[in-house]
């Protein structure tokens, strides 16, 4: 039953919500334990990153939940590929990169010419066991995450407790539920963001054309890698980057996209107003696409546009966006929902943390938590209510290693909540941490010289 757990959490908890965020915490910590006992059994000499840290740990094996915060990987080794390897398109560097870090096997594509990022994440996609992510590029650098296909399929069957996990009382039959599901942004890609809506509907919709999104297709990565490209030319002043044919045809297409955008909100509002009277939607996506589309369903008169049990699901942040005043007002308002479910997470997690409402962020319990000093580095207690950056070992993560420092600094509690959950919670008010302070990336029990080792030990062509 411990493999279950760690394996596939959703069906070792059958789905039940409540069950899942009410253990008692010696009973989540010997799951833990012996979750992440295993995991590192099955690792430690398998992926060169984490042999590296283990071996300059002296770790062969874990006895305590507080051993592995020196195994965290910072999330910077998921951007430390040379850059010119995305840059001028060496996708062969960046496969073999890439199979340092997962127990999956990438020959299919090792060898094989790509000529845009695109192409290389869709020939991974069909040829290997991997479901490549890329984060959104909020550091200035892209995160390439090894998902596996079986993370994959764990995550699609959680996603069915993930609108329960919000709820007060906590109600496990919305995972019996079927919606139509409203993600006002492209129908698919490569981000973690832009693969939600797939996850969502192999939970909630019982029908493909259940699925309504605002543009069919996928989001390009090879636009989002120049944009995050031309950004960091405009901060140093220098000239554009240079592009290939198809990344101008991206960007010709994504102007377009932008200029229309009205004409896009109006065309699924029509849609929504036409199909779904009286069906329950579930309308997800980043806090200011969901205003915008709302704003503009309020301002065509559906107030409330949506069908009576409705429910919204926020997730991906601001991004350093101002928040206007009236946002939350009018999502509610055009949805009909009287609150927002909004998550935290990251790519390199396999499931986003629901919001209670005491304003915490409840951390499933295959999902363990780390705290460390924002300045020194060094790991916090695990006990009260800590103050500093925050990492992670999800114990979903069956082929990569699931230990990852954030860049976030937060506050977490591992007291049960004023909800009556037990499970470690985080307050809403979470910051970045600034390039400054972050000094390379290298805050975390590890130190400096092991993650040196690290890295070191990734293959680079």
């Amino acid at each position: 039953m411990t493999s279950l757990f760690a394996d596939d959490p959703a069906e070792y908890f059958d789905y039940n919500a409540h069950t899942a965020h009410h253990l008692p915490k010696g009973e989540q910590e010997a799951l833990q334990l012996a979750g992440l006992q295993r995991r590192f059994s099955e690792m430690r000499d398998r992926l060169p990153p984490l042999t590296a840290l283990a071996d300059a740990a002296g770790m062969a094996e874990i006895t305590l939940l507080e051993d592995a915060a020196a195994l965290l990987f910072p999330h910077s080794f998921y951007k430390s590929y040379p850059e010119h390897f995305l840059e001028y398109g060496s996708f062969n560097g960046l496969t073999e990169w890439l199979q340092c870090f997962t127990l999956n096997d990438l020959s299919p594509v090792a060898t094989e010419d790509y000529d845009t990022i695109d192409e290389w994440l869709t020939a991974l996609d069909a040829h290997t066991e991997l479901n490549v992510l890329h984060s959104s590029g909020t550091t200035g650098r892209l995160s390439l995450m090894p998902r596996g296909k079986r993370e994959l399929a764990a995550q699609e069957r959680h996603a069915r407790m993930t609108v329960a996990e919000t709820l007060e009382p906590l109600d496990r039959d919305y995972g019996d539920k079927s919606f139509a599901l409203i993600w006002p942004s492209f129908a698919g890609g490569w981000s973690a963001f832009s693969r939600a809506p797939k996850v969502f509907a192999q939970a909630y919709c019982r029908a493909p054309d259940d699925i309504y999104p605002l543009f069919e297709g996928d989001l390009s990565a090879d636009w989002q890698y120049y944009q995050l490209r031309m950004d960091r030319a405009r901060l140093a002043r220098q000239m554009p980057p240079r592009t290939s044919d198809y990344v101008l045809g991206k960007i010709d297409e994504m102007n377009a996209i932008f200029k229309a955008m009205p004409d896009h909100h109006a065309a699924l509002l029509d849609r929504i107003r036409a199909e779904l009277s009286g069906r329950q939607a579930m309308l997800l996506g980043a806090p200011m696409s969901l205003y915008t589309f709302a704003s503009d369903g309020l301002a065509r008169g559906m107030e409330p546009g949506l069908a009576p049990g409705s429910i919204v699901l926020s997730f991906g942040g601001m991004k350093g966006q101002p928040q206007a005043a009236d946002m939350d007002r009018n999502i509610r308002r055009f949805s009909g929902a009287e609150r927002i479910l909004s998550f935290y997470g990251m790519t390199e997690l396999s499931a986003g943390f629901g919001i209670c409402r005491h304003d915490r962020y409840h951390i499933p319990p295959w999902i363990i938590p780390y705290m460390f000093d924002t300045k020194s580095g060094k790991p916090l207690a695990r006990t009260g209510v800590r103050k500093g950056r925050i990492g992670f070992i999800d114990l979903v993560a069956q082929t990569q290693w699931g230990g990852v420092i954030s860049a976030d600094e937060v506050e977490l509690s591992w007291d049960s909540c004023a909800c009556r959950r037990t499970t470690p919670h985080v307050h809403q008010s979470i910051t970045r941490i600034d390039a400054d302070t972050d000094e390379n990336h290298e805050i975390g029990a590890a130190s400096p010289t092991a993650i040196h080792a690290a890295l070191s030990a990734l293959s680079l062509g």
